[in-house]
């Protein structure tokens, strides 16, 4: 266990570093949707994970 681990800093960072990712895998699945799931009919981009699995939803929704 690192130094850290022991500090009040590491929930609130380890939150932070969640939410970075998050963003960082979101943004990426975003951007390149156009070329994955319209251009190349790939299933795995996880925007069209999300509206297959809630066809209720508009884009918008799906986005957000």
């Amino acid at each position: 266990m690192g130094a850290i681990e022991n500090t009040p800093l590491y929930q609130p960072l380890r939150r932070l570093q969640k939410i970075a990712a998050t963003f960082g895998a979101l943004s990426n699945d975003l951007f390149s949707f156009e070329k994955e799931v319209i251009d190349h009919k790939a299933d795995s981009n996880l925007v069209a994970i999300i509206a297959l699995n809630n066809p209720a939803l508009s884009l918008q929704e799906t986005i957000f």
